[in-house]
């Protein structure tokens, strides 16, 4: 088995950052071209990125998206929101869901893929090639997309432009 669990607490993804470690999972989401201060996001993680900052919501989605989670109210050093985020930022994220539930304190809250989905991910890196001035080729090649999708991503780019003028 490549993950050698010591808890059988299904949101427990410590293993995978202890085995791989936070920047390799995170590096596609924090590289640069995808996390700017106009991420658009919404619902929980537009609250999070309140509370804790932009980086900490991709942080999550890039984690969890498209699962529920628990948040505890008290998590302990290898909880993977603590080995994540950091001890101080997972607290103040637990501090802000704490309610009283079945479960005892804490509670269960869908994280949404938001901008770490493939797709947008895609999107994000084609929008900013395009913004390099690469070719439609290289950026097909590039980003896995036909270049097709290239041209539709420059038009509703020079439509964005347009309606801004």
């Amino acid at each position: 088995m490549l993950h050698p669990r010591s808890s059988g607490e299904e949101d427990d993804i410590g293993w995978l950052v202890r085995f791989v470690g936070a920047d390799v999972i995170l590096r596609p989401l924090l590289s640069g071209w995808q996390l700017k201060s106009s991420v658009k996001l919404s619902g929980v993680l537009a609250e999070i990125a309140d509370l804790l900052g932009t980086e900490a919501a991709i942080k999550i989605a890039t984690a969890r998206g498209g699962t529920t989670i628990f948040i505890p109210a008290n998590p302990d050093d290898e909880h993977w929101l603590v080995m994540l985020l950091g001890r101080d930022t997972a607290t103040a994220l637990c501090k802000h869901y704490a309610t009283y539930g079945s479960r005892g304190f804490g509670t269960r809250i869908h994280i949404p893929f938001g901008p770490t989905s493939t797709r947008e991910a895609k999107a994000a890196l084609v929008r900013s090639l395009i913004r390099d001035g690469k070719s439609s080729t290289e950026i097909a090649l590039t980003a896995h997309v036909s270049e097709r999708t290239v041209f539709r991503q420059k038009q509703m780019m020079r439509e964005q432009d347009e309606q801004r003028r």
